[in-house]
């Protein structure tokens, strides 16, 4: 199940689910239109996604 809702995210947010995953995992550090991207497959504004 886990897999196929990150397929899923990936595919909103125009990525692939491996780019995703090095994401989620800290492997990478994303760019902001990576960020903007992902907040738009979520819809939630930038400002939720990042906020901590």
């Amino acid at each position: 199940m886990a897999t196929s809702l990150r397929l899923a995210g990936a595919r909103a947010c125009n990525k692939d689910r491996q780019a995703l995953e090095k994401l989620e995992n800290g492997k990478v550090n994303p760019t902001i239109y990576s960020l903007y991207e992902i907040s738009k497959a979520l819809e939630v504004s930038l400002q939720q996604l990042v906020k901590f």
